[in-house]
């Protein structure tokens, strides 16, 4: 397998410079669908819809259709609205709207998951963490949330700036990382905070729910149709928001793997320690439930997260683990992390093994 070189600092640069590129791509491949979205509708009010359609209306054989470009303004509308009232729901909600959404819970130095002291230590660990690095990048602490039933190893920050922020960790991260892993974890999402990687994800994640929302709908009203007629038109509405989430997914990947590899670099910087963060995201490749989060709510919220929060996924929102882990670690043999033969005991604060 070959061995990829990498400079942290320029990868920075080039990150940064390439967010720009991905919101004008995002924005035309928008304008792309719109356009292929009028005429299918055009094609489609032609065969079905003829007969509700005024005939001054009509145009079936010019280039401009008034009745199809009227639905599609309809279907963009009713994406822009749904889009905004999403961004604007977690603009108003904070970094807790998220944090509720996907069913975390507040931490604290106390511990919050439960009445056994040696998990409770565990968390305890993670809000000096948190504390330490705040110190050290200079900025407000974030506020701690924990997913509580998430086994998977797994992590985001959420919030929009560096005042209004909070990081959420998965119960996975607590059982399966060492005190050095949990900093690199941490670090990982303070980059995010950092570099103003939320406010760009959460833009994101409101178009991509006004995308899916108009699959979604149409997948329920196609089960309440009795026509074939209305039927039809039903499926070509839930494949015309498949094909805006396809598109958007294709963006989003995009966007979010360059996202991945800037938070990888800053979090090496952080912790001087790339190797801490390379063992995370072995444990997370040797993990049979890998950084999987159970919650249905990660559907346009999976780019946020530290590593691909679900089973699969045609256009992945984080790059391949081996390819972030060759970059961190150029000697890396091709091995994650043997959980059978090193397994990690959740009821001790222990280092894990080097031999990864």
């Amino acid at each position: 397998m070959p061995r990829i070189s990498f400079d942290f600092f320029q990868a920075q640069v080039d990150n940064k410079r390439s967010s720009f590129l991905f919101g004008l791509c995002f924005f035309l491949v928008m304008v792309a669908w719109s356009v292929l979205v009028y005429f299918i509708i055009k094609l489609l009010s032609s065969l079905f819809l003829a007969k509700y359609i005024p005939h001054t209306w009509r145009a079936p054989n010019q280039p401009f259709d008034p009745a199809s470009l009227a639905l599609t303004l309809i279907l963009l509308t009713i994406i822009i609205f749904v889009s905004v009232r999403r961004i604007s729901q977690i603009h108003n909600g904070g970094s807790t709207f998220i944090a509720t959404k996907i069913g975390a819970i507040p931490s604290s130095i106390d511990g919050a998951l439960g009445r056994n002291k040696l998990i409770s230590e565990r968390e305890k660990i993670l809000n000096n963490i948190v504390s330490e690095i705040s110190v050290a990048a200079s900025i407000s602490e974030p506020d701690l949330y924990i997913l509580p039933g998430e086994l998977g190893i797994n992590a985001l920050a959420a919030g929009l700036d560096q005042d209004d922020a909070c990081i959420i960790v998965s119960l996975g991260a607590l059982k399966y990382l060492d005190r050095e892993e949990l900093s690199a974890l941490v670090a990982h999402e303070f980059s995010h905070i950092i570099n103003g990687d939320m406010r760009h994800f959460t833009m994101m994640a409101g178009w991509l729910h006004g995308l899916f929302f108009l699959q979604m709908i149409a997948r329920q009203k196609m089960f309440l149709f009795r026509s074939i007629k209305t039927v039809l038109l039903a499926g070509t509405m839930m494949a015309l928001g498949a094909l805006g989430s396809l598109f958007g997914r294709i963006i989003q990947a995009a966007f979010s793997r360059r996202r991945e590899l800037l938070a990888d670099a800053s979090a090496a910087k952080f912790t001087r320690n790339p190797m801490a963060l390379a063992r995370v995201l072995k444990k997370i490749g040797g993990l049979a439930q890998g950084g999987i989060i159970q919650t249905a709510a990660v559907a346009d919220l999976n780019h946020f997260f530290l590593a691909k929060p679900e089973r699969s996924s045609a256009f992945s929102s984080h790059p391949p683990l081996a390819d972030r882990i060759w970059l961190l670690d150029p000697q890396w043999d091709g091995w994650y992390y043997d959980f059978e033969e090193n397994p990690v005991d959740f009821l001790e604060i222990k280092k894990s093994s080097t031999k990864t």
